[in-house]
């Protein structure tokens, strides 16, 4: 407002000056024109102002969340919509199984038939898979991604182990270097707590998993798709079919949901990780880290909401 009121002071000294001109030269035309534009220019920086004091309050400033770190961004843009602690480096339970997917489709081929073992079913978390049954490398990574399943998670890592000679850990943490993830390292394919170290089975931020999920709608663009489904079922070479339950509670309440995933553990609490459209080109990744296992989908329906508020504000 003081900047206005300044450049209103200067347009009326021009007014006075030109005043004179009038009276002594008869220049009205002239002098018309010119206090035309400048109440253009008046009219013009009002607008501006008052524009600018719209985006300064922004619709995020007055969220209330439980995650412990947070981040919303434009993927096409880069631009943060909104971010809390989002370099913070926290456990991120089964989150990892998106890095452990997007491994298995580079390395394995999606119809290959993997064999369930004993070892690969001890694992926390039965979904009801069944000691030598088989599946595909395409339908365990589903399985994985809709159920978090552990089982189809160890699985696949079994498999890649032993198609590269590698550990599974090994070809993931390398894989996060190559992306660019600062603060990610990887223990296990699951993400489950490493209960005898007292350890999560990954770490890394919210900045992090939001530079993933961009990097898997660009490269990956099919890995998440089933993860835009309620349920999920798939048929074993025993003719069992398995139906996996997606442990997004909002999978249908996300507008144009191109992907997500949960995470939960002890030290990790409720994580939760989400792309969608929130326009024409307009991609959006929402992270949520460190809530509760409710808080996590309360967290994100507020940020998604609030993502749709605040662009309709900038776009107006």
């Amino acid at each position: 407002m003081l900047k206005m009121k300044r450049q209103q002071n200067r347009y009326l000294y021009l007014w006075i000056i030109l005043g004179i001109v009038v009276v002594r030269f008869g220049a009205v035309p002239v002098v018309e024109a010119l206090i035309q534009e400048s109440h253009v220019r008046i009219e013009a920086s009002d607008v501006a102002s008052t524009s600018h004091e719209m985006l300064v309050h922004s619709p995020f400033d007055d969220v209330t969340l439980t995650g412990a770190s947070i981040l919303v961004q434009d993927i096409v843009s880069g631009a943060i919509l909104y971010e809390k602690n989002s370099t913070a480096e926290l456990p991120l339970a089964s989150l990892t199984k998106i890095m452990t997917g997007m491994v298995a489709q580079e390395v394995l081929t999606p119809e290959t038939r993997i064999r369930l073992s004993p070892e690969v079913l001890a694992t926390e978390g039965d979904q009801g898979l069944f000691i030598y049954e088989e599946l595909t490398v395409e339908d365990l990574i589903d399985f994985m991604l809709v159920a978090s399943s552990n089982d189809a998670a160890r699985a696949l890592g079994d498999a890649i182990e032993q198609a590269t000679g590698e550990t599974i850990t090994d070809i993931m943490n390398r894989k996060a270097r190559e992306i660019g993830l600062r603060t990610t390292r990887f223990l296990n394919e699951t993400g489950l707590d490493v209960e005898e170290a007292l350890e999560g089975g990954a770490y890394g931020s919210a900045r992090d998993v939001g530079m993933l999920l961009e990097y898997v709608t660009e490269t990956h663009p099919d890995l998440l798709v089933s993860t835009r489904e309620q349920d999920l079922a798939i048929l074993s070479s025993f003719g069992i079919s398995h139906t996996a339950q997606n442990t997004n509670i909002l999978v249908h309440d996300i507008p144009w949901l191109i992907g997500a995933k949960t995470g939960f553990t002890d030290l990790a609490g409720g994580n939760l990780a989400v792309v969608f459209d929130a326009g024409l080109n307009k991609p959006i990744v929402a992270v949520v880290l460190g809530s509760t296992r409710e808080g996590r989908f309360e967290d994100m329906e507020v940020l998604v909401t609030t993502t749709f508020e605040y662009l309709e504000g900038v776009a107006f």
